[in-house]
């Protein structure tokens, strides 16, 4: 019996490696942009996300890690007019651990990141923060603290933000910043 639960340990162990990859297989396709089978887009045209270039982050951890306030405007049209966000159904906004991919910086990935947004940084790397659109006060900066003592996941060199249709993000209308980490020397 001890020999059949070994291998039926080692089967189950197979399968569960083989899925995985096939997961992170599906998350990106060969140029690194996002596939749309494991993120589809909002079904609703137009949809909107926060201001391009409107996220912020200033580190005021001394040490290797990182801390402060994160601010990102809310959700515009393509005039830059805020959007109502209950009517258009954003229902959250979210901030992401961001990766480099392809050049180093942000200059290659306008215009042709996920979704054909301008962020390639978004993937399976936890989100940072997130705030329903229910909770917001009225104004067009969402604010968010960072605790100091923050540790930076391997890899990750952005913060990504990004609107929420329910459970869908909306990674076509995004905007990046590069982590600025302030080391005290």
């Amino acid at each position: 019996m001890r020999a059949f639960n070994q291998k039926l340990i080692a089967v189950i162990s197979v399968v569960l490696i083989l899925a995985a990859n096939v997961h992170a297989n599906d998350a990106a396709t060969a140029d690194g942009i996002v596939s749309e089978k494991m993120y589809p887009k909002p079904a609703a045209e137009p949809n909107y996300g926060p201001a391009y270039g409107s996220i912020k982050f200033r580190d005021r951890d001394p040490r290797e890690t990182i801390g402060g306030e994160l601010r990102m405007m809310r959700a515009v049209d393509a005039q830059g007019n805020r959007v109502d966000e209950n009517a258009e159904g954003i229902t959250a906004y979210m901030v992401h651990w961001g990766l480099e991919v392809g050049a180093p910086g942000t200059a290659d990935d306008k215009g042709a990141g996920d979704h054909g947004g301008d962020c390639r940084g978004f993937r399976d790397t936890g989100h940072v923060v997130m705030a329903m659109v229910e909770d917001l006060d009225d104004s067009d900066v969402i604010r968010w603290k960072i605790p100091l003592g923050t540790e930076v996941p391997s890899k990750a060199v952005y913060f990504v933000g990004h609107t929420l249709y329910g459970k869908i993000h909306n990674l076509g209308k995004c905007t990046q910043t590069v982590i600025d980490n302030q080391v005290e020397r």
